[in-house]
């Protein structure tokens, strides 16, 4: 009976002992902090794809590995191509929620203005820590909405993160040392959607705020909401003297019928028709056809974010992280537009550029020729 009860105790505590062991060594795969990313778009789609590219290589130069001393978990909304009304991107944003409160992330990332609306706003001032990425419209204009920062550089509550606002300062600037004798520009913008109408407003409030950062004077702006209408526009523009860039910044137009205009066929009767150059802050268009853009360098905004996230997961409160704007823009150029324009790009300028393009992915007929 002792040696019965004597090997029960040494085998009991011989499991404690285990157990104690593994206990003191590297914290175990569940044990790790976690972190879940919620994208407006579906996986590796929009700017949010290239936003976690640079987040994830940040994390892993600070030392951080999926599945080794922490815990990375995806949704994606799919908003772009799938889920687009704002009824089913608010349904997508509840399953987002839904999901960051079974897994109790330390760190809640969410990319691009539909997932900072249908998430991250639901969930302010709570105890989750939010660092978001890619959101395009003034904080300032959410904030009056759904109250979640006291200022930019002391956010408050639980919310920070790097913005994505609009480059159309510099894009101006770009635009006159390109046509120095650029006197006049009017502005297009969609108005089917809130997100470019607050894009298009924040642009008109911040040239009246500080209009020596636009070069070239606003003389109009315009609303549309069918491609008729843009159609109208750009027409009249061809014969106007007074104008002579475009500032462009719209999509989603509709048809006379009310079918929806793929932004593609837009752009590309853009290029077809007009005969004066426009420019856009969003440089993922600028491939396509347009003459130009300043924007946001995503990739390395990606990493600015991740330097946010990594201080959240040392032991800091987002309430106390500054919300910052990008600290990398990028110059992106269209030879081939400008070729076709007779618009002569200073090799100065051609010199500093991020990204030249020989080609019009819209206009693909148009053949750039090497001088």
């Amino acid at each position: 009976m002792f040696k019965k009860n004597a090997f029960i105790v040494v085998a009991s505590l011989l499991s404690i002992s285990l157990c104690l062991f593994f206990l003191s060594g590297e914290p175990r795969c569940e044990e790790n902090p976690t972190i879940l990313i919620v994208q407006s778009y579906a996986k590796g789609q929009g700017c949010g794809g290239r936003l976690e590219v640079g987040l994830m290589q940040e994390l892993k130069r600070l030392g951080y590995k999926d599945g080794k001393n922490i815990n990375i978990r995806h949704f994606y909304m799919d908003t772009q191509t799938k889920y687009m009304s704002p009824k089913q991107q608010k349904m997508r944003g509840a399953l987002a929620i839904k999901k960051a409160r079974e897994l109790k992330p330390t760190v809640l990332v969410v990319f691009d203005d539909a997932a900072f609306s249908f998430v991250a706003l639901p969930l302010a001032k709570t105890s989750q820590q939010i660092v978001y990425g890619g959101v395009n419209v003034a904080p300032e204009r959410y904030n009056a909405e759904t109250e979640f920062m006291k200022s930019r550089e002391k956010p408050g509550y639980n919310i920070t993160g790097v913005t994505e606002e609009s480059t159309s300062d510099y894009a101006t600037q770009m635009m006159k040392e390109i046509i120095p004798a650029a006197r006049g520009m009017a502005l297009i913008s969609s108005d089917r959607t809130p997100f470019f109408r607050h894009i298009a407003e924040d642009i008109i409030a911040d040239i009246k705020t500080n209009p020596a950062n636009y070069p070239i004077e606003m003389k109009s702006v315009h609303f549309v909401n069918k491609f008729s209408e843009l159609k109208k526009l750009y027409s009249r523009f061809n014969k106007d003297d007074n104008i002579d860039v475009i500032h462009y910044s719209s999509t989603g137009l509709l048809g006379d019928n009310g079918e929806g205009i793929k932004h593609e066929e837009i752009i590309r009767w853009i290029l077809k028709n007009s005969k004066k150059p426009s420019y856009v802050w969003m440089v993922d268009w600028v491939p396509m056809g347009f003459l130009g853009g300043v924007g946001i360098n995503l990739h390395l905004c990606g990493r600015q974010v991740a330097t946010k996230v990594v201080r959240v997961l040392n032991g800091e409160k987002a309430a106390d992280i500054p919300i910052e704007k990008p600290r990398y823009r990028t110059i992106d150029l269209n030879l081939a537009r400008a070729q076709q324009l007779g618009v002569n790009i200073p090799s100065s300028l051609l010199l500093v550029s991020d990204n030249l393009y020989t080609e019009m992915t819209l206009f693909p007929e148009y053949m750039y020729v090497k001088k």
